[in-house]
């Protein structure tokens, strides 16, 4: 066998939008998503990562990313009920629009509805679209303004908020109480005071509850905490109270590098500090269980006077 293989020998690169799939599962997928809207009868096109469906007289741009996640995690044989069921709980959802659409003319009959949902930021490319009523926390990650329905999420749209003249940090306040209502498992990852913690569950509020990581935090935690928000259902975090927060840094990158590329509903594969309602993003490198780490110079102080671990 000889030691170099041509050029038409080398395996096709995975598509961004499909990670974490190969080329070849990535195409069984498109011919997957082909198939099942052909059997609704509905024109379309499928563009780099994105399904343009014509349906009812519109044109609506369905992206394929979380798809994508979830048949990698689904056996290969089941990969047309997934798809099937994805979109039919989509098509609810468009549905469902006109019905919201009349009802979110008060703002109390939406009340309940209301949630902050986290998004990829604009730093990260190839994931969904960026959310119309949104702000972003740190480069990587959006937070927005959402409507929890039984069958979908759907994104608040400006012309709502504007009918309720209140101003956004209100309405964000209603949205944030309700995901402080959503319940999450939480399992500590290691010993000592500056632990990793693990927050779980099965909805897609999970990641939100870093937005109340001050509810969370020791009284004692004057510089806050480093987290991690790799995907909806998970959100990781460690305080930092003594220098064994160095070693929960790095098993953070490694475990939201790992989660981000599994999916499903994958956020940020980066790490954060939050402080005092600020969050900032700390930049990592990742080379196989290698991780490089350069914090800013502001948590380098904080670091250098941190007490050993007990």
């Amino acid at each position: 066998m000889g030691l170099f293989r041509r050029e038409r020998d080398r395996p096709e690169p995975r598509p961004e939008w499909a990670q974490p799939m190969s080329a070849a599962e990535a195409t069984e997928l498109v011919d997957a998503v082909r198939r099942d809207l052909e059997r609704r009868g509905l024109a379309h096109e499928i563009d780099d990562g994105v399904a343009h469906v014509v349906r009812a007289g519109e044109t609506h741009e369905l992206g394929l990313s979380n798809l994508a996640q979830l048949c990698h995690l689904s056996p290969r044989e089941e990969w047309v009920d997934v798809v099937a069921s994805h979109f039919d709980n989509t098509f609810v959802g468009i549905d469902d629009e006109a019905e919201l659409d009349e009802r979110a003319r008060d703002l109390e009959a939406v009340r309940s509805l209301l949630k902050v949902r986290l998004y990829p930021g604009a730093a990260l490319q190839g994931m969904e679209p960026h959310p119309p009523v949104s702000w972003e926390l740190a480069p990587g990650l959006t937070a927005a303004l959402v409507y929890d329905l039984p069958t979908s999420v759907r994104t608040v749209p400006p012309h709502h908020l504007e009918r309720w003249e209140a101003i956004l940090s209100e309405v964000e306040e209603i949205a944030l109480e309700n995901v402080r209502g959503e319940t999450v498992g939480t399992q500590v990852l290691a010993e000592g005071a500056s632990a990793p913690i693990a927050c779980f569950e099965d909805h897609f509020f999970v990641a939100s509850h870093a937005l109340l990581l001050g509810e969370r935090m020791p009284s004692h935690a004057a510089d806050g905490a480093v987290f991690a928000v790799p995907h909806r259902h998970m959100l990781l975090y460690a305080p930092i109270l003594d220098l064994g927060v160095v070693e929960s840094i790095n098993r953070l990158i490694l475990t939201a590098t790992s989660l981000f590329e599994e999916g499903p509903g994958s956020i940020s594969p980066w790490i954060y500090w939050w402080c005092n309602e600020s969050v900032t993003l700390l930049p990592s490198e990742v080379a196989g269980r290698d991780v490089g780490f350069a914090p800013p110079d502001e948590l380098v102080e904080v670091l250098n006077r941190l007490p050993a671990p007990s």
